[in-house]
This record gives C-alpha cells, sequence and structure tokens, in this order.
C-alpha cells in the first residue's frame, strides 16, 4: 500500500506541470515513466482493487485508466462535456462533467458507463466519505449546494444549501 501511495503521490505532484501526460513512478528504482493521457488531465484516483489510476482529461471529455503495474493507458472513456473530477468508490468511479446536470458512474470492472445522477450543472468537486456517501459541491456565485449521493443506490440521498446570498472565492 506504501508503494502505491508513494506512486499516486508522485504522479499528483507532476500531473499539472506536464499538460497531456501522467507520470508513473517506483521510488525504490529511482525510475520515473511518462505516460501519454489525453488533453488537459486534471484530476485523478486511484483504484486499488484494480491498480489503475483514473486520469481526467478535460479538454477532450475523457478518462484514461492506466495500469500501474504495466504503466500503459488500458482504456480511454468517453465522458461528457468538460470532465472536472473523479472519485473511485468500491464499485463505481464518479465522474461530474462542468458542463452537464449528471455525475456519471462507471463500473471499475467493466468501465462501462452504469448510469448518471441528476445534480446541479457546473459542479466543482467530488468527495467520497469512508462511509461510502458521495458529496458533490456546486459553488455558485451567489449560492452553493453540497449535494449527498448514496452510492449502495447511486441516488440523491439529500441536498444541503450553502452560502446564500453571498459570494464565494476559489
Amino acid at each position: 500500500m506504501k508503494k502505491k501511495l508513494s506512486y499516486l503521490l508522485i504522479v499528483i505532484l507532476i500531473l499539472s506541470m506536464f499538460p497531456m501526460s501522467a507520470f508513473a513512478a517506483d521510488p525504490a528504482e529511482e525510475a520515473v515513466t511518462s505516460i501519454s493521457v489525453g488533453d488537459v488531465p486534471t484530476a485523478l484516483d486511484f483504484d486499488n482493487s484494480t491498480n489503475t489510476l483514473w486520469v481526467v482529461n478535460s479538454n477532450d471529455s475523457s478518462v484514461s485508466v492506466i495500469d500501474l503495474s504495466t504503466r500503459k493507458v488500458i482504456d480511454t472513456l468517453s465522458v461528457g462535456s468538460n470532465p472536472h473530477d473523479i472519485a473511485i468508490g468500491s464499485k463505481y468511479a464518479y465522474v461530474i462533467c462542468k458542463d452537464q446536470d449528471y455525475v456519471y458512474v462507471y463500473d471499475l470492472e467493466t468501465r462501462e458507463e452504469a448510469g448518471a445522477i441528476q445534480v446541479q450543472r457546473y459542479t466543482n468537486k467530488l468527495y467520497l466519505a469512508p462511509d461510502g456517501t458521495l458529496y458533490v459541491l456546486y459553488l455558485g456565485e451567489n449560492a452553493g449546494w453540497v449535494t449527498e449521493i448514496d452510492t449502495t443506490t447511486n441516488s440523491v440521498s439529500k441536498k444541503h444549501s450553502i452560502l446564500e446570498n453571498s459570494t464565494f472565492m476559489m
């Protein structure tokens, strides 16, 4: 687990410096591998069960799936317009697209789209809590919402209004 975490930390540090590549590094080998992904990678998450790294590419509306044992892209998923963030759960990957009203759900094993959950358009961030609840954050100019999604049913369970009549800078 420590080695996988090291891979992830190194990828996070380097991702923003190279707009069309992800990097995998093995600290024990002191080796770095450049892995070509889609245009403008903006977010990533690690799937422990399949030893894969999922990289969101916002400019070409895709998610690259990298097998960390081979350090190769094994799949490229077409997703909605302007994907922005990703969260990996026990069975599914969740992807938000800023230009659409949905969180898209992908099966981790088959990498097929397994559904879509309607949320506020222009969502900003996903957070998957240890209890399995997925939180979707929307921050607008004058208001904001946090939508809770039950990942056992992939449906909205609650919506909380925040920041009403106030301005929030990101």
